[in-house]
């Protein structure tokens, strides 16, 4: 099993390249606009070599992988969800009554 514990930054290119789809994957299970997704991706790449030094080998690169981008993104959908309504849509409703 890959030594994780000492990783260079670029085995961790590496490694995210051959495992991209993980992190596409939840973008669109959380993301719905392309460049929410984008965001989301960065977000999670950034947890992801924020963490490299908590994984400890007992489960495969993949699922640790998949763990930071679940807990990114939900963190990121709630976030989302408590933004404010935008100016426009607070105009829309504001000219109907």
């Amino acid at each position: 099993m890959l030594s994780l514990l000492m990783l260079s930054e670029q085995e961790f290119v590496r490694q995210i390249r051959q495992h991209q789809k993980i992190i596409h994957k939840v973008c669109h299970l959380y993301a719905d606009k392309p460049e929410d997704r984008e965001d989301l991706f960065q977000e999670i790449l950034h947890n992801a070599w924020k963490a490299i030094n908590t994984y400890r080998q007992e489960a495969k690169f993949t699922t640790w992988l998949y763990q930071i981008g679940l807990n990114t993104a939900i963190s990121y959908f709630r976030r989302e969800k408590r933004r404010p309504l935008s100016m426009g849509l607070r105009m829309h409703f504001n000219s109907l009554n």
